[in-house]
């Protein structure tokens, strides 16, 4: 498990948080999510990194609010992006909370 995180996970959560394009972290997500299909007993571990992922990737000065919104609908395009948001309502609604106020 600790080597799995170390090899897999932390890479592509990193390369999510870097993004520089809108499509660039939509492509890490649904990257990083599809771990968790291809290999069933990491889903848990793929869910939380995946949640770290998008509220550190909300954090950075290049994906603050406008640009969550802009992921979120890029995610609405893919059966997998669709699974993401579905998973992780918090980081999306806290979004659209934010920008309402």
């Amino acid at each position: 498990e600790t080597k799995f995180k170390k090899e897999v996970l932390d890479g592509r959560r990193q390369a999510i948080i870097s993004a520089k394009s809108v499509k660039d972290a939509a492509d890490g997500c649904e990257a990083l999510r599809n771990l968790a299909d291809q290999a069933r007993d990491t889903y848990d571990l793929v869910r939380s990194s995946l949640e770290t992922a998008l509220n550190e990737l909300g954090r950075t000065s290049t994906f603050q609010k406008g640009a969550m919104l802009l992921l979120e609908q890029q995610l609405h395009l893919s059966p997998v992006g669709q699974v993401i948001l579905a998973e992780h309502p918090g980081v999306f609604g806290a979004v659209k909370d934010a920008v309402n106020n």
